[in-house]
């Protein structure tokens, strides 16, 4: 899968400020020196388009905040977020960590929702193993049925 040009852009810009100490403004001179990509792209790529504002992602390029702008990062680009973890690690010389939790990409409410619906769907088909079984005493197998009806409208 490719990676998008605008995040290769912004990891470019934290390679350049990470490893020669340069500031962001720098950082962008010194990507747009040699190339054709102009400096307006460059700084849309790192703020507008990441919806943060040029003293935000400059907090992002401090390696004292390396694993927030990893996360910040993943969830704008969750596709990409294993590339995004080796590329900022092998940049600060970490040894390689991708990801350690598949729900990282998801913002907190969007967790607890993913969460809720498995849980839903584990209590359906424990609810559709109960009705098959024989020692269920019909009232309950009613009850049950009234629930698994809930449960399949959410």
């Amino acid at each position: 899968m490719s990676i998008p040009e605008g995040l290769k852009h912004v990891l470019e810009v934290y390679r350049r400020v990470s490893e020669s100490g340069s500031s962001y403004p720098d950082a962008v001179r010194g990507l747009t020196a040699n190339s054709r990509i102009t400096a307006a792209t460059i700084r849309a790529a790192c703020t507008t388009n990441l919806g943060i504002k040029t003293y935000e992602f400059e907090m992002f390029l401090n390696p004292c905040n390396s694993g927030s702008f990893k996360e910040f990062l993943s969830r704008r680009f969750p596709i990409h977020q294993d590339y995004i973890h080796k590329f900022v690690n092998a940049v600060l010389g970490k040894a390689d960590q991708t990801a350690k939790e598949p729900f990282e990409t998801l913002f907190p409410n969007e967790k607890k929702r993913l969460i809720s619906t498995f849980f839903l769907r584990s209590l359906v088909s424990d609810f559709e193993k109960w009705m098959e079984r024989n020692d269920v005493p019909p009232d309950v197998k009613e009850s049950l049925k009234g629930h698994l009806k809930l449960a399949r409208q959410i």
